[in-house]
């Protein structure tokens, strides 16, 4: 890939794409990150000159709360300052791409910029973002903070605008993008997220180790981290030698002062990556309780041959039924249930992981989306 500075590219003079993201998806944090590197890397493959523009690179200072006094301002608007404005501006003089494709909502402020130049424009969601900042509300600082309810409630004016303004939606569920077609006349097409698929080899899990994967920033993990550690005292009740695995980045503070007493309980912060954890844990556990898109660490566990226990949350987005690619389990009591049976019948795990990589080979994996951006963009 190339851009400025540390950008890099694969040569190519047939098609010019930029991709333009708020920060840079090297290394991977989160599910995000691999939304915008897995469009990146298969563009690159299809032998698209890649370019990416990264807000953070070229972004100083922090916030001023000034937002809060326009009548349409969002906190994402501090993030683009005459800086960032000019050197986007500058690349997109130097590139001239055929395509720019904004990684997010949150990177609509570039739309000002791109207005000078005649590409096209494509907006690729990783959630439909009204809802969720909706359901967010309150689950920080309270239902009482005024300026997150603020930031909220403007998102949703902020999107439907910026769904009009581009020349295509892509979104990472077929749920999302029925919801996206209602509220918008420019099309929107399917784009799932996808996961590379492993070497299928003889695995040696722990029988009693459960695993929770998810960045530690994002509160609903956070939600969903909170849960399991009230449940898995009930579980050891039943299960003595019941442990539990929480890779993520980032991890706060007070996380891992709580985290710091349980035998049962190891937090695995920033790995570099959850691959291992991924190979020995007996299940994937997903007690999420609010959330959008569609959700990379239950593809990763499918990819990985790893059984899942999810709420139907933690699922949302794809096309997965109970019983046949994952357990489902909305309650504590329906969790220790699920980790109790897979426990006693190993069979229904091994029946579950392999219709479940099935699912993913067939639907979210690199082939998948190499053929969907080979008739969207090439």
């Amino acid at each position: 890939m190339a851009g400025d500075g540390s950008d890099r590219a694969v040569r190519n003079p047939a098609l010019k794409v930029l991709l333009i993201v708020r920060s840079a998806f090297s290394p991977v944090t989160g599910g995000s990150d691999l939304r915008s590197a897995s469009v990146a890397k298969n563009l690159a493959a299809l032998g698209v000159e890649v370019f990416v523009f990264c807000v953070s690179d070229h972004f100083e200072g922090g916030p001023s709360g000034a937002w809060v006094g326009r009548p349409d301002g969002h906190p994402v608007d501090e993030e683009w300052t005459p800086r960032v404005a000019t050197a986007l501006a500058l690349l997109l003089d130097a590139v001239d791409p055929d395509i720019a494709i904004l990684e997010q909502l949150f990177t609509c402020p570039a739309l000002v910029i791109l207005g000078n130049h005649r590409c096209r424009v494509v907006l690729n969601t990783h959630n439909v973002e009204g809802p969720l900042a909706a359901d967010l509300v309150g689950m920080v600082n309270g239902p009482g903070d005024p300026v997150r309810r603020l930031a909220a409630s403007r998102i949703s004016a902020r999107e439907l605008a910026t769904l009009d303004a581009v020349d295509e939606v892509w979104a990472c569920s077929r749920r999302d993008a029925e919801t996206l077609a209602e509220l918008t006349a420019t099309p929107v097409c399917f784009v799932p997220n996808v996961v590379q698929l492993p070497p299928r080899t003889a695995l040696k899990r722990v029988e009693h180790q459960l695993l929770f994967v998810g960045s530690l920033t994002y509160v609903p993990n956070l939600d969903a981290v909170e849960i399991l550690l009230a449940t898995m005292p009930r579980l050891r009740a039943v299960m003595a030698d019941a442990t539990l695995v929480i890779a993520g980045s980032s991890a706060p503070r007070l996380l891992v002062e709580r985290v710091a007493g349980p035998s049962w309980c190891l937090l695995q912060s920033d790995p570099e990556s959850v691959t291992d954890a991924l190979a020995t844990a007996a299940a994937l556990v997903v007690p999420l309780r609010v959330g959008g898109g569609s959700r990379f660490k239950v593809l990763e566990a499918f990819a990985a041959n790893l059984p899942v226990i999810s709420t139907c949350k933690g699922v949302e987005g794809l096309d997965v039924r109970p019983g046949t690619h994952f357990l489902e389990a909305n309650t504590a009591e329906e969790l220790i249930s699920a980790v109790r049976a897979l426990r006693v019948a190993p069979e229904l795990g091994a029946r579950l992981a392999e219709r479940a990589f099935d699912f993913v080979r067939q639907s979210h994996s690199d082939d998948t989306l190499l053929a969907i951006l080979k008739e969207r963009v090439v």
